[in-house]
C-alpha cells in the first residue's frame, strides 16, 4: 500500500500501513503452514487485495487488469466506463490476449461483472457457471449464458448486465441472435408458469403473453442447468434442452432480471446503442394526443397479496415507492 495514496491524517495512514503489515505476516504464516502438506490444498485460497482493481485480478483476471483499472479510474472516475473499456480491451485481445473467442467472451463478461459488483459478491463467479457460443438450427452462432442460484445475490445488476454485455460482445464477435424454435419457446413458457405458480409463489406474476415476448425476442440465450426436482409435463425431450427438469436459475433471471427490470434494461440498452425495443411491449404506457408519454399505474403486485399483509403504497401514489 502506497503511503501517499492513503487519504487521511498521519495517524490514519499509520493505522492502515500497520494493518497491512499484520495481514502480510499472517498470510506468510498460513502459506508456510500449507507447505507442510497436512492440508489437501498446497496454498491459501484467500488472497489479500487493496481494492477493486486488485480483487478483480485475483478473482477473475486477466493478468494486468489491476493496473489498467487504476489507470482508467484516474481518467474517468466512473466505474461503469472503466468496466466497459476493460470489457472491450479483453474482446479486442488488447488485454489478456485470449485467442479462443468463447474463452475471450467468458473472460470479458466475468471481469466486467466483477468490476460492476465491486468484487464483493460471489455471483459473477458461482452465479454464472458457464458462458458458451452455441449453434442455432440454421448453423449460425449465438451467445449461450448459463446462470445459477447465487446470481440472486448480485440483484438486478448481476442479472441484467451479463445480457447487455453479451449482446455487445455478440456484435463485436460477429455472432447471430439466439433463435429458439416454437417448442423451445413453449418450453420456456411452461417452466416460467411452473416456477412462478408452484415453486416460488410470486406476487408480481408474468402473463403468458409477457413470457412469450421475452422468449421470442431476447437476443441472448438465458440458460441454466436443471436445478429442481420438478419436471415439465408437456414440452419434454428437446434437443437443445438436455433435461426435463425445471431450470430455476433461468426462470429467476427471466423474471427478476428481465421482466421486473425491463425499464432499466431498456435505458441501459439504448445508452449502449443496442436494440432492445421489444421490451416496450411489456411497459405499461399510453400516448396522449399531445404526444406525452404517461405511465399507467400497475396494480398487478396487489393481486396475489396474502391476507393480513400491510400495503405500504398503491401504484403511482405520492409518497409511495
Amino acid at each position: 500500500m502506497d503511503r501517499e495514496k492513503i487519504i487521511g491524517t498521519e495517524e490514519i495512514k499509520e493505522y492502515f500501513l500497520n494493518l497491512e503489515n499484520q495481514i502480510n505476516v499472517r498470510v506468510d504464516l498460513a502459506r508456510e503452514a500449507r507447505k507442510t502438506g497436512v492440508d489437501i490444498a498446497p496454498d491459501i485460497e484467500t488472497f489479500p487485495a487493496a481494492g477493486i482493481a486488485e480483487k478483480t485480478e485475483v478473482l477473475t483476471g486477466p493478468k494486468g487488469v489491476a493496473k489498467v483499472y487504476n489507470d482508467l479510474w484516474d481518467l474517468y472516475k466512473n466505474r461503469e466506463k472503466v468496466m466497459l473499456d476493460i470489457f472491450n480491451l479483453i474482446l479486442d485481445r488488447k488485454l489478456g490476449d485470449i485467442e479462443d473467442p468463447e474463452k475471450r467472451l467468458d473472460q470479458a463478461i466475468r471481469t466486467a461483472i466483477v468490476i460492476l459488483t465491486e468484487a464483493v459478491v460471489v455471483s459473477p463467479l458461482d452465479g454464472i457457471p458457464n458462458i458458451k457460443i452455441s449453434k442455432n438450427v440454421d448453423g449460425s452462432k449465438y451467445v449461450d449464458i448459463y446462470f445459477a442460484g447465487p446470481i440472486r445475490a448480485a440483484g438486478g445488476t448481476g442479472q441484467t448486465w451479463p445480457l447487455i454485455l453479451a449482446d455487445l460482445a455478440r456484435k463485436k464477435l460477429h455472432l447471430d441472435v439466439y433463435k429458439p424454435s416454437k417448442k423451445e419457446i413453449d418450453r420456456i413458457v411452461e417452466e416460467l408458469n411452473i416456477y412462478q405458480n408452484e415453486v416460488v409463489v410470486r406476487q408480481l406474476k408474468m402473463t403468458e403473453e409477457e413470457m412469450r415476448i421475452i422468449a421470442e425476442n431476447c437476443p441472448i440465450c438465458v440458460n441454466s442447468w436443471p436445478d429442481s426436482a420438478v419436471e415439465v409435463i408437456i414440452n419434454r425431450d428437446l434437443e437443445r434442452i438436455k433435461s426435463n427438469r425445471l431450470r430455476e436459475a433461468m426462470c429467476l433471471v427471466l423474471i427478476d432480471g428481465i421482466f421486473v427490470r425491463k425499464e432499466k434494461i431498456l435505458k441501459i440498452a439504448r445508452k449502449q446503442a443496442l436494440n432492445w425495443n421489444w421490451l416496450e411491449q411489456m411497459i405499461k404506457v399510453k400516448k396522449t394526443t399531445e404526444n406525452i408519454i404517461e405511465i399507467k399505474p400497475n396494480f398487478k403486485y396487489l393481486e396475489g397479496i396474502a391476507a393480513g399483509r400491510p400495503v405500504y403504497a398503491y401504484p403511482s401514489k405520492p409518497g409511495g415507492f
